[in-house]
């Protein structure tokens, strides 16, 4: 792998995904007590060399948070509600970062926060290139 192609994949978060993924496979007793029982029949797929198989499509594309939001505590599944509330917040969000600057908008007049790391003058421009995804995780339905 080239130095460059090493460089895209650490920037575009594939490696957290993949790394997460990874301990999901490889640490079945984190499941709920729950799904343990459902789970026990299962078999992940393997590679030649016994590794879980991570090969398909990844993307980082979605509004789900790394770190849970002390406000959901320890439950593991965020409610229809919560989820469509997140949802419709970051299609709001994303909108308002669309809207075109007024033509006489002073440096300083721009939000000083407009969310996901950007301020001032970065944050119309940078919401085209970023693609935070529209919808959070969802698993087995």
């Amino acid at each position: 792998m080239h130095l460059s192609s090493l460089r895209r994949l650490l920037a575009s978060g594939a490696v957290t995904t993949v790394l997460a993924a990874t301990l999901a496979v490889e640490a079945p007793s984190a499941q709920p007590a729950s799904g343990r029982a459902a789970a026990q029949g299962y078999k992940a797929p393997r590679t030649a060399h016994g590794r879980p198989d991570l090969q398909g499509v990844w993307t980082n594309a979605t509004i789900t948070p790394l770190e849970r939001p002390a406000e959901y505590g320890d439950r593991l599944v965020l409610r229809p509600e919560e989820a469509a509330k997140l949802e419709q917040a970051n299609a709001a969000a994303s909108a308002e970062g669309a809207k075109p600057t007024a033509p006489g908008t002073r440096t300083e007049d721009l939000p000083r926060e407009c969310g996901r790391g950007f301020v001032g003058t970065n944050c119309g421009y940078n919401s085209f290139w970023v693609d935070p995804g529209t919808q959070v995780i969802s698993i087995n339905g």
